[in-house]
Protein backbone atom coordinates (compact mmCIF):
# COMPACT_ATOMS: atom_id res chain seq x y z
CA UNK A 1 0.00 0.00 0.00
CA UNK A 2 2.87 2.36 0.84
CA UNK A 3 4.55 1.75 -2.54
CA UNK A 4 1.28 2.40 -4.40
CA UNK A 5 0.91 5.74 -2.63
CA UNK A 6 4.38 6.78 -3.76
CA UNK A 7 3.69 5.65 -7.32
CA UNK A 8 0.51 7.76 -7.35
CA UNK A 9 2.46 10.84 -6.30
CA UNK A 10 4.69 10.56 -9.38
CA UNK A 11 1.98 11.83 -11.73
CA UNK A 12 0.96 14.85 -9.66
CA UNK A 13 1.31 18.32 -11.17
CA UNK A 14 3.11 19.70 -8.11
CA UNK A 15 6.83 18.98 -8.43
CA UNK A 16 7.15 18.58 -4.65
CA UNK A 17 4.71 15.66 -4.78
CA UNK A 18 6.70 13.98 -7.56
CA UNK A 19 9.94 14.40 -5.58
CA UNK A 20 8.26 13.01 -2.46
CA UNK A 21 7.00 10.02 -4.45
CA UNK A 22 10.44 9.31 -5.94
CA UNK A 23 12.20 9.63 -2.58
CA UNK A 24 9.57 7.48 -0.90
CA UNK A 25 9.95 4.71 -3.47
CA UNK A 26 13.72 4.65 -3.05
CA UNK A 27 13.40 4.53 0.74
CA UNK A 28 10.78 1.77 0.58
CA UNK A 29 13.00 -0.31 -1.70
CA UNK A 30 16.14 0.44 0.33
CA UNK A 31 14.47 -0.85 3.50
CA UNK A 32 14.38 -4.29 1.86
CA UNK A 33 17.82 -3.97 0.23
CA UNK A 34 19.29 -7.18 1.70
CA UNK A 35 16.74 -9.30 -0.11
CA UNK A 36 15.96 -7.06 -3.08
CA UNK A 37 15.67 -8.59 -6.55
CA UNK A 38 14.68 -6.36 -9.43
CA UNK A 39 14.28 -9.30 -11.79
CA UNK A 40 12.49 -11.91 -9.67
CA UNK A 41 9.94 -12.88 -12.33
CA UNK A 42 6.89 -11.61 -10.49
CA UNK A 43 7.98 -12.37 -6.95
CA UNK A 44 8.84 -8.99 -5.47
CA UNK A 45 8.06 -5.33 -4.94
CA UNK A 46 11.27 -4.18 -6.62
CA UNK A 47 10.39 -5.80 -9.93
CA UNK A 48 6.85 -4.47 -9.71
CA UNK A 49 8.11 -0.94 -9.05
CA UNK A 50 10.60 -1.10 -11.94
CA UNK A 51 7.90 -2.26 -14.36
CA UNK A 52 5.50 0.44 -13.18
CA UNK A 53 8.21 3.06 -13.68
CA UNK A 54 8.78 1.87 -17.26
CA UNK A 55 5.04 1.98 -17.93
CA UNK A 56 4.91 5.48 -16.46
CA UNK A 57 7.35 6.66 -19.13
CA UNK A 58 4.59 5.86 -21.64
CA UNK A 59 1.99 7.94 -19.84
CA UNK A 60 0.55 10.97 -21.57
CA UNK A 61 -0.78 12.43 -18.30
CA UNK A 62 0.31 15.99 -17.76
CA UNK A 63 3.36 15.37 -15.50
CA UNK A 64 3.50 11.60 -15.20
CA UNK A 65 6.41 11.03 -17.59
CA UNK A 66 8.51 13.55 -15.64
CA UNK A 67 7.67 11.97 -12.29
CA UNK A 68 8.28 8.41 -13.41
CA UNK A 69 11.55 9.37 -15.11
CA UNK A 70 12.66 11.12 -11.90
CA UNK A 71 11.85 8.06 -9.80
CA UNK A 72 13.52 5.66 -12.22
CA UNK A 73 16.64 7.84 -12.26
CA UNK A 74 16.77 7.87 -8.47
CA UNK A 75 16.24 4.12 -8.21
CA UNK A 76 19.05 3.46 -10.71
CA UNK A 77 21.35 5.87 -8.86
CA UNK A 78 20.58 4.32 -5.47
CA UNK A 79 20.94 0.68 -6.50
CA UNK A 80 24.20 0.29 -8.37
CA UNK A 81 24.90 -1.83 -11.43
CA UNK A 82 25.69 -4.91 -9.32
CA UNK A 83 22.26 -4.86 -7.64
CA UNK A 84 20.21 -3.66 -10.61
CA UNK A 85 22.14 -4.57 -13.75
CA UNK A 86 21.83 -2.11 -16.60
CA UNK A 87 21.54 -4.79 -19.30
CA UNK A 88 18.59 -6.30 -17.42
CA UNK A 89 17.06 -2.82 -17.01
CA UNK A 90 17.25 -2.28 -20.78
CA UNK A 91 15.84 -5.73 -21.44
CA UNK A 92 12.89 -5.11 -19.12
CA UNK A 93 12.34 -1.62 -20.54
CA UNK A 94 12.25 -2.94 -24.10
CA UNK A 95 9.54 -5.43 -23.11
CA UNK A 96 7.33 -2.53 -22.04
CA UNK A 97 8.53 0.26 -24.32
CA UNK A 98 8.52 -2.05 -27.31
CA UNK A 99 8.32 -1.06 -30.93
CA UNK A 100 4.85 0.00 -31.80
CA UNK A 101 2.95 -1.70 -34.58
CA UNK A 102 2.71 -0.13 -38.00
CA UNK A 103 -1.02 0.22 -37.35
CA UNK A 104 -0.47 2.30 -34.21
CA UNK A 105 -2.09 5.69 -34.11
CA UNK A 106 -0.01 8.81 -34.52
CA UNK A 107 -0.53 9.66 -30.84
CA UNK A 108 0.57 6.18 -29.74
CA UNK A 109 3.74 6.43 -31.87
CA UNK A 110 4.47 9.78 -30.26
CA UNK A 111 4.06 8.35 -26.74
CA UNK A 112 6.44 5.47 -27.49
CA UNK A 113 8.93 7.89 -28.98
CA UNK A 114 8.78 10.17 -25.95
CA UNK A 115 9.15 7.16 -23.64
CA UNK A 116 12.32 6.12 -25.48
CA UNK A 117 13.69 9.65 -25.19
CA UNK A 118 12.88 9.67 -21.46
CA UNK A 119 14.58 6.29 -21.01
CA UNK A 120 17.80 7.55 -22.59
CA UNK A 121 17.71 10.63 -20.36
CA UNK A 122 17.21 8.39 -17.32
CA UNK A 123 20.23 6.31 -18.34
CA UNK A 124 22.33 9.47 -18.75
CA UNK A 125 21.19 11.09 -15.51
CA UNK A 126 21.64 7.90 -13.49
CA UNK A 127 25.19 7.36 -14.77
CA UNK A 128 24.26 4.07 -16.43
CA UNK A 129 25.31 4.95 -19.98
CA UNK A 130 28.81 3.57 -19.39
CA UNK A 131 27.38 0.07 -18.90
CA UNK A 132 25.64 -0.03 -22.28
CA UNK A 133 27.55 -1.49 -25.23
CA UNK A 134 27.99 0.97 -28.10
CA UNK A 135 26.03 -1.24 -30.51
CA UNK A 136 23.02 -1.33 -28.17
CA UNK A 137 23.19 2.40 -27.57
CA UNK A 138 23.47 3.21 -31.27
CA UNK A 139 20.47 0.96 -31.96
CA UNK A 140 18.44 2.78 -29.34
CA UNK A 141 19.44 6.15 -30.84
CA UNK A 142 18.48 5.02 -34.34
CA UNK A 143 15.10 3.90 -32.97
CA UNK A 144 14.57 7.28 -31.34
CA UNK A 145 15.52 9.29 -34.40
CA UNK A 146 13.40 6.99 -36.56
CA UNK A 147 10.23 7.66 -34.57
CA UNK A 148 10.67 11.04 -32.91
CA UNK A 149 9.86 14.32 -34.54
CA UNK A 150 12.72 16.72 -35.23
CA UNK A 151 11.40 19.07 -32.53
CA UNK A 152 11.36 16.27 -29.93
CA UNK A 153 14.92 15.21 -30.80
CA UNK A 154 16.12 18.83 -30.59
CA UNK A 155 14.50 19.28 -27.16
CA UNK A 156 15.99 15.99 -26.02
CA UNK A 157 19.50 16.90 -27.18
CA UNK A 158 19.23 20.37 -25.62
CA UNK A 159 18.00 19.09 -22.25
CA UNK A 160 20.61 16.31 -22.21
CA UNK A 161 23.43 18.76 -22.96
CA UNK A 162 22.08 21.06 -20.27
CA UNK A 163 22.10 18.14 -17.80
CA UNK A 164 25.63 17.18 -18.76
CA UNK A 165 26.84 20.79 -18.54
CA UNK A 166 25.19 21.44 -15.17
CA UNK A 167 26.55 18.14 -13.85
CA UNK A 168 30.07 18.98 -15.04
CA UNK A 169 30.01 22.50 -13.68
CA UNK A 170 28.55 21.25 -10.40
CA UNK A 171 31.34 18.70 -9.96
CA UNK A 172 33.97 21.31 -10.88
CA UNK A 173 32.60 23.63 -8.20
CA UNK A 174 32.64 20.86 -5.59
CA UNK A 175 36.04 19.44 -6.54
Amino acid sequence: AEVLGYLNLLSKVDGKDRIQGAEGLVKALASEEAKIDFFSHGKGDAEYVLNRLFKGLLSSSICARQGFALALTRVLKRFDHTVCRTDKVLQAAKMIIRKQKASSSRQEKREYSLARLALVQVLIRSGRLKYIPATVLSGLCVEIVGYASVREVRLFVFSTLLDLYSGASGSAERG
